[in-house]
């Protein structure tokens, strides 16, 4: 199905009900049962490793059996979640550290655009959960402390329905 999010001009978010990540889970793993790799669970990177300018390989913690070990590999590709965690507030999970990027960094890696950091505008103020997007996708209105609608002001054609980066910024 599709839903109208923010900063969309037309509904082109595909979900399923709310259980997306789940299914995307289930294509993924699907299309890993075509291909010989290993898989890693509970794993956490703790550096790569370079030697004379060239990617070894890596190290890594082995959450189950509190271990460390080296993976030798030809190339790495850093594929990391967000690193929202190095903020006081964020909706990031408590494990967005921003770890991989931190090994890369280390590696000798050069890093660009760290300063584009996405932020859900919409949470619950003291825990910071996430209230979904799609709550204003299925017509959730802002309002401010006083119980006004305020993103006339910011996104007068939109309004509730800007994008995130508008949202935040209102």
């Amino acid at each position: 199905a599709r839903r109208p999010f923010g900063g969309q001009g037309f509904p082109r978010t595909i979900y399923a009900a709310d259980r997306t990540g789940l299914a995307l889970l289930q294509a993924l793993w699907e299309r890993l049962g075509t291909e010989h790799f290993t898989l890693y669970q509970e794993w956490d990177l703790t550096n790569i490793v370079v030697r004379e300018g060239r990617v070894q390989g890596i190290v890594a913690f082995d959450r189950r059996t509190g271990q460390f070990e080296g993976i030798a590999a030809k190339s790495v590709v850093v594929a990391t979640g967000p690193a929202g965690r190095i903020y006081g507030r964020t909706t990031n999970a408590h494990t967005c550290t921003g770890d991989g990027v931190a090994a890369a960094y280390d590696a000798g890696a050069l890093l660009k655009d760290l300063e584009f950091v996405q932020f859900h505008p919409t949470a619950l103020l003291e825990s910071g959960i996430l209230i979904t997007e799609g709550a204003r996708g299925e017509g959730g209105i802002l309002k401010n402390v006083l119980g006004e609608r305020f993103m006339g002001k910011y996104a007068p054609h939109v309004l509730d329905l800007a994008s995130r980066d508008v949202v935040s910024r209102a």
